[in-house]
């Protein structure tokens, strides 16, 4: 419902949702009866304001006081005045006016990181009751729409005749187009192609010495993909596509086909994949490895994957290789290994491997030699999150933050319930001190690595320093066994290759990279469970590598095996020529557009 009045000379217009009538239709009935117009319209917009501007009043104070950052306990509870910019903020526009008077940075660079500043203080003073909790990070993503998309057909509709117009009867002419995108569907499906090659045989029957008939057959235009067999660039690429990408698992494809009216069976697809992938996939990941190692930066992550054929298939893991951010050549490997040893991070980088290498702090990389090591933040916080989310106090405190009358008498007794919680206290100090660190991360994530470098040194590592501290608190505070003296123990035995990520701009400060790779993995397995043989995990670590490499560097993953396939069956008999493993890696500048 709108009330609409006008109220010297400029309209206003309110919305009276329900509750808000009911609180105060008692009120107007009684006070309007011996009021004139604009007496009532003063009278209503007061109420209004009484009624539903205090609560967004408290609603915003409990912003202020709560509704900070990446976290359901905000950094603002330690902070009186969050309506202002915090500390990280200040400072951080501070770093980057500096930067911009010595001409290290573009006026247009400083601008931008501000405004981001600016941004993220004005999301967060408006949180209101939309709080975040603490095992989450979010991101705000660009909205995507299919009609900025490239279309693939094109239909234009016109008039058949000349057209006049209905006032002056002259021709009319073309303004333009009005445009609007559909999108149509086609169900996915198999295409039966007979071919039929030509044999000549001599028509006064000569033979050959052995006494056989000479018959000649046309050369094909193109080769088998595999001798003898119904496979087809397209066919394999679409059973990869669909298996590893799409999560669906042969026995589902069979069902597929066979509702098709096509006879194939799930053993037919497994082996013709896996005849493809020794022939043809392996030598292009082998490619991959190799450019893999040279790498400044490479995340790593691993995850268990049973293999029916070994005798021990609890020990097998599929690990991945991840190429860094920075990195112009973007890729990402899989590879299967049948025990979690050290040996798979040689068998994967070899032992020459001197960049950085950014893990979750298993052991096994930590006694790999030669690089420099880096430990993911993400993962120390996830511990300090569990160690506060299995308190009890925390879920009391939780039902204070979630109460619903939003009260200043909430607000203050969650203050309360805090001070008289010291412990609790203490694990969410070190919890906001890690969102700080992400925040700075995420003002200067689009500004070059040497302004990223020099943000680092000056604005993450005091803030790390006192990080360290408050974990050294915790580490005394907390009984030994208990989640909370774990995690920080965690902490402190990292602490040195944790704060590596702030000696320069390329290094990642969490591993969170590999483990989105990993999960693409993760979500492929939920459907095909197991592997039945060794050469099958190989199998699907070469067709993801390819695959999610693809994505990494925008290509359509479909599209980009399919050409890899249809360049490959050429060399199905010989060697095959480097140069060609060059141009059909995923980030090669050679591939075709499409």
């Amino acid at each position: 419902m709108h009330l609409r009045y006008n109220i010297n000379m400029k309209q206003i217009d309110f919305e009276i949702h329900q509750h808000v009538r009911a609180n105060i239709s008692t009120q107007v009935h009684e006070q309007t009866r011996d009021m004139d117009k604009d007496e009532v319209v003063d009278l209503l917009v007061e109420t209004i304001y009484k009624s539903v501007g205090e609560k967004e009043v408290s609603l915003y104070r409990k912003n202020a006081l709560y509704a900070a950052k990446t976290e359901h306990i905000q950094l603002s509870l330690f902070d009186s005045d969050t309506l202002e910019p915090s500390d990280v903020e200040k400072d951080t526009i501070e770093f980057l006016k500096k930067k911009r008077e010595a001409c290290e940075i573009t006026e247009q660079q400083c601008r931008e990181t501000i405004a981001k500043v600016q941004a993220h203080r004005k999301k967060v003073n408006n949180q209101l009751a939309n709080l975040k909790k603490l095992n989450t990070v979010k991101k705000n993503k660009p909205k995507k729409d299919c009609r900025n998309h490239e279309p693939d057909v094109v239909e234009v509709i016109q008039f058949d005749e000349d057209v006049h117009c209905p006032i002056c009867g002259r021709t009319m002419s073309t303004l333009g187009y009005a445009e609007k995108t559909v999108i149509e569907y086609q169900p996915a499906r198999y295409i039966i192609k007979k071919i039929k090659t030509e044999k000549k045989v001599c028509p006064a029957g000569c033979t050959d010495e052995n006494g056989k008939a000479i018959i000649l057959k046309a050369q094909p235009k193109e080769p088998d993909l595999i001798d003898k067999s119904i496979a087809t660039p397209s066919l394999v690429a679409g059973l990869a596509y669909e298996k590893f990408m799409q999560g669906t698992p042969l026995y589902r494809l069979e069902k597929d086909a066979t509702a098709s009216g096509i006879d194939l069976s799930r053993q037919t697809m497994s082996n013709i994949l896996q005849k493809c992938h020794e022939q043809y996939i392996a030598p292009v990941c082998g490619l991959i490895n190799e450019d893999l190692a040279k790498q400044n930066v490479v995340h790593m992550d691993e995850t268990p994957l049973q293999c029916l054929a070994l005798k021990d298939r609890s020990t097998s893991y599929m690990a991945c290789g991840v190429s860094g951010e920075y990195a112009q050549q973007q890729m990402v490997l899989y590879q299967f290994n049948e025990s979690r040893k050290k040996e798979f991070i040689t068998h994967m980088l070899g032992t020459d491997f001197t960049g950085a290498l950014m893990t979750d702090g298993l052991q096994g990389y930590r006694s790999y030699q030669g690089c420099t090591k880096l430990s993911c933040l993400a993962h120390a916080r996830r511990y300090f999150y569990d160690a506060v989310n299995c308190r009890d106090d925390y879920a009391q405190l939780k039902k204070v933050l979630n109460a619903n009358k939003n009260t200043d008498d909430d607000l203050e007794k969650a203050q309360i319930f805090l001070k008289e919680h010291e412990s609790l206290n203490r694990l969410i100090a070190v919890l906001n001190r890690i969102a700080e660190l992400y925040q700075i991360e995420n003002f200067f994530s689009d500004l070059p690595a040497e302004l990223k470098a020099q943000a680092r040194q000056e604005l993450s590592k005091p803030l790390f320093e006192k990080l360290v501290l408050e974990v050294e608190i915790v580490a005394d505070g907390f009984e030994e066994k208990t989640k909370a003296h774990k995690a920080a123990t965690y902490f402190l035995e990292r602490k040195e290759e944790l704060a590596k990520y702030i000696e320069s701009g390329i290094y990642p400060i969490d591993n969170n990279r590999a483990e989105r790779k990993m999960k693409s993995f993760v979500i492929a397995r939920k459907n095909f469970l197991f592997s039945n043989s060794v050469e099958g995990a190989e199998s699907a670590a070469g067709y993801m590598t390819l695959l999610e490499s693809a994505k990494m560097n925008r290509l359509k993953p479909f599209k980009y095996l399919e050409y890899v396939l249809n360049r490959m069956m050429y060399y199905k008999d010989k060697p095959i020529p480097r140069t060609v493993l060059e141009e059909l890696v995923p980030y090669s500048k050679k591939l075709p557009e499409n």
